[in-house]
């Protein structure tokens, strides 16, 4: 790979490449690289050109197994290949894996890195349709891999899983989570206004503290747990209120519905605010952070609440393991347990001296392992290796 190299990142979700991918896109365009986002068309995509990365879309039917949109994807990335002439492509998560190796395994001087940000629905939950699903994502996985130069995945668990897979044990990297901007979620950098303009929204009385989940309103993500916590804390405690910050993703089966999310909501200290993106700000007014997943590649969520020094509470499972150390910089619970998960909470809102140590070390440990600086370059380092 010589001469000026033209790098594609292509994602699933045009939110998730908002938010997480155009800093990977600024950090490589100031290291030489011309990138393009791929992303299918939506809300999103005006606003991810706005941030002057290079925007192209393609179709895509999201967790879908239709041959038809598979086709078309596969063309369009073909076509958008010869009509930039890319060089390299990261896809993110299987679908845009599986539809870039298709698309571009055929021509050698291309370079190819899959990354694996979690392992999701099909390896949490237990249903048959499930497990029909794991046994077809373990079937493109290992088909496709042969194809990519390398796979990038974000925790040991998953690297060790895939390991076993024959004939691409050389090409897998670690890289722990998608790096997290220090300067942007830090205390000091917040904006009062939108902080006294959430207080309003959640009509914040002095002297009530938060309890807050923050992602996409799945299953998966431990969403029941935290509302049946929320729901036994509520009847006995008038001074907590519980937040939850997301989105439905109606297209995952593991999607919690909206009349199960509304029935919870009757209960008035558990608000339910939707979609935001003053993520720093709520977390500002967070007293503690829950994220009670069954899995995770790496949870951002988890390192955004760390960097902000509040105290977090999240499972014992792949990923989220990774992220934190237990009764150092967070509280590790079994999943799938509401009633520990109601204990940890009621632990650190009665004890304000542990929560500040969590808090202070989640900071210390995001600043020492997990920022942008670290994590980026160690993806440019892979990119690197190519040249070499």
């Amino acid at each position: 790979m010589k001469g000026l190299i033209r790098v594609a990142l292509i994602e699933k979700f045009g939110r998730d490449f908002l938010y997480y991918r155009v800093p990977l896109a600024k950090f490589l365009e100031s290291n030489g690289y011309e990138t393009f986002a791929i992303v299918p068309e939506d809300e999103y995509t005006k606003l991810i050109n706005d941030t002057g990365v290079k925007t192209l879309t393609y179709p895509l039917k999201k967790n879908s197994l239709n041959l038809i949109y598979f086709l078309k994807a596969i063309r369009t990335i073909r076509q958008l290949r010869r009509s930039y002439d890319i060089s390299l492509f990261h896809s993110f998560k299987l679908q845009p894996c599986v539809i870039t190796n298709l698309a571009i395994g055929s021509v050698k001087e291309i370079k190819i890195i899959n990354h694996i940000t979690g392992l999701g629905y099909a390896f949490t939950s237990k249903s048959v349709l499930s497990l029909f699903f794991k046994i077809v994502s373990i079937i493109l996985y290992q088909f496709t891999f042969l194809i990519a130069n390398k796979i990038i995945v974000q925790n040991n668990t998953d690297l060790k899983f895939f390991s076993k897979f024959p004939f691409i044990k050389h090409k897998l990297v670690l890289i722990p989570g998608s790096g997290l901007n220090l300067e942007k979620f830090s205390k000091e950098n917040v904006d009062m206004l939108i902080v006294n303009k959430l207080k309003k929204n959640i009509n914040l009385i002095k002297g009530e503290k938060i309890v807050t989940f923050l992602g996409r309103l799945l299953k998966e993500k431990g969403i029941e747990e935290f509302l049946k916590a929320a729901k036994d804390i509520s009847t006995s405690n008038d001074n907590i209120k519980f937040v939850i910050a997301g989105w439905i993703d109606e297209s995952n089966p593991s999607s919690i519905s909206i009349t199960a999310l509304k029935s919870y909501l009757s209960v008035n200290k558990i608000i339910y605010l939707g979609e935001i993106s003053e993520v720093r700000e709520l977390l500002y007014l967070t007293d503690v952070f829950v994220v009670p997943t069954y899995r995770e590649g790496f949870p951002r969520s988890v390192l955004e609440a760390m960097a902000m020094e509040v105290p977090v509470i999240t499972t014992s499972v792949p990923g989220a393991a990774d992220a934190v150390t237990h009764l150092h910089d967070g509280i590790l619970i079994e999943p799938k347990n509401y009633k520990i998960l109601k204990d940890a909470i009621l632990c650190l809102l009665n004890d304000n001296k542990f929560s500040k140590y969590l808090g202070v070390n989640g900071r210390i440990t995001v600043v020492n392992k997990f920022s942008s600086e670290i994590i980026f370059n160690k993806i440019l380092n892979v990119y690197k290796n190519f040249s070499e």
